[in-house]
């Protein structure tokens, strides 16, 4: 509800602008569903109670600022009250007090009041008794005429006028929802916890103007919620874990949903098999059975326990749609013999110390004896049998069995490129060696660390001995797979 109200007088006067002071018999705020921020209007939404029945409206002298310095209060189809003003400054009565609903004001002290309604169906007002009834949704300006003779100059009335705008919200009493139980499954990526849904109101009317408060039972369970006016439905998201009994009251009529939120985890989001061989992935977190999936079925199959069997050498997404939520892992499928050499070097990373001058002894490495003890197992060894040799010397190794792939790209990784057990070779080093080759890493596959809304995976680049995505500008370097 605004107010604007303006004083115009034929005597040469000015008087400021009048705002609305709305004294309400419930003494609280209703909050419309079209706040400009989701976020604000669901929490704003979580304490509010919604005015209905008897209001008194009262218009009284002020500041006039801008439309968004005004708090919106929006009504319901049936509220009803007195309709009055007072301006201290022209001396005019105070506000009759609202003692029955019935109260009649029948003069001002020879004040002439006169209403025009624009908003055809949405109020009606008593001339006489100066009393509103909301009777429809929508919008309705009212424009009050005031008219005070001067005893002086009886000729030349001061006229006063004000525009008072009712927003009525619609009645929703005939209003089903789409559901009444939600399941949200909330998975972490990114950071990112909240799961979301949408539930649509069934037979609404325009939802221009609305209102929603809600509650939710278990503190365990945070949701927000709030009203999509265009679409007609419920937006909401969740996070925690439990089930929660959410009452909500929407243009003045409640609604309950039942809301469960789970939390799903995979028990691998990376990893690498052997072609032929196979590895079990598992979801924690929902009682259901999996739809699993792969992306490339030639280079992976998974059957509906989650078993996932190489086929071709490759990389492929397995994943599951669980309540609209995608989780999933990203399968390399390599040569026989590659899992160790990846696992070999992971434990070598992890168990041993970083020392040049030790770097053939058993407890310590390098980059380039990491890789060297790593092929090792499956017969490789750079052109030295007994000795690592540096990382320049295995990249020119790589060349002479043409084993280089060139320099790294993001296109390249993107389409699944890489493989685990590949090389990373650091470029630009002005030590005389080959292509100034200065250090060496090994690539260790790909990790699915969410989902986006198309439903493609995002992936981070896994190595054998850094974090995620440690090297993740590597133009210029080059790979090679030995």
């Amino acid at each position: 509800m605004r107010l604007i109200f303006e004083a115009k007088s034929t005597k040469i006067r000015s008087f400021l602008a009048f705002t609305l002071a709305i004294v309400c018999a419930l003494g609280v705020w209703a909050v419309p569903a079209s706040a400009k921020s989701k976020s604000k209007k669901a929490e704003i939404s979580k304490t509010v109670e919604l005015n209905t029945g008897y209001r008194d409206v009262v218009m009284s002298n002020g500041y006039q600022g801008s439309e968004d310095d005004y708090n919106y209060d929006y009504f319901n189809i049936g509220d009803h009250g007195l309709l009055t003003f007072s301006n201290d400054y022209l001396q005019f009565p105070e506000c009759p007090p609202a003692t029955t609903e019935t109260q009649a004001v029948d003069e001002f002290n020879g004040i002439n009041i006169t209403y025009t309604v624009e908003g055809e169906g949405v109020v009606e007002i008593d001339e006489k008794t100066h009393n509103y009834t909301l009777t429809g949704g929508g919008k309705a300006t009212v424009t009050l005429e005031a008219k005070k003779v001067d005893e002086e100059d009886p000729d030349e009335p001061e006229v006063f006028t004000g525009t008072y705008v009712f927003l009525v919200t619609e009645d929703m009493t005939g209003v089903t929802l789409e559901k009444n139980e939600v399941a949200l499954y909330t998975v972490p990526a990114y950071g990112i916890t909240d799961a979301s849904t949408t539930v649509a109101l069934l037979d609404c009317p325009d939802m221009t103007y609305s209102t929603l408060s809600y509650t939710v039972s278990n503190k365990k369970v945070s949701a927000e919620i709030y009203i999509n006016e265009r679409k007609r439905v419920l937006d909401i998201s969740a996070s925690g874990k439990g089930t929660a009994t959410v009452n909500l009251i929407i243009n003045g009529t409640a609604f309950e949903l039942k809301l469960t939120v789970g939390k799903l985890s995979i028990n691998k989001d990376t990893c690498y098999v052997d072609k032929g061989k196979t590895v079990k992935l598992k979801i924690s977190g929902y009682s259901g059975k999996p739809d699993w999936q792969t992306t490339v079925k030639s280079v992976a199959t998974v059957n509906s326990s989650g078993k996932v069997k190489g086929k071709k050498i490759g990389t492929t997404i397995i994943y599951a749609d669980i309540e609209g939520v995608r989780i999933g892992c990203a399968v390399s499928v390599v040569k026989k013999g590659m899992t160790k050499v990846v696992n070999k070097a992971i434990k070598i990373g992890k168990t041993c110390k970083y020392s040049q001058p030790k770097r053939m002894q058993k407890k310590y490495y390098d980059c380039s004896s990491l890789v060297w003890k790593s092929y090792k197992q499956i017969g490789k060894y750079f052109g030295l049998r007994y000795w690592a040799p540096t990382a320049a010397d295995e990249a020119k190794w790589c060349s002479k069995k043409k084993k280089l792939l060139g320099k790294w790209s993001w296109k390249k990784l993107k389409k699944f490129t890489y493989r685990p057990g590949d090389l990373l070779f650091r470029v630009g080093a002005k030590n005389g060696r080959y292509k100034g080759i200065y250090h060496v890493e090994m690539f260790a596959g790909y990790r699915v660390v969410g989902f986006d809304k198309k439903g493609k995976a995002l992936i981070n680049m896994c190595w054998a001995n850094r974090y995620d995505n440690y090297y993740d500008d590597c133009y210029g370097d080059i790979m090679g797979r030995p």
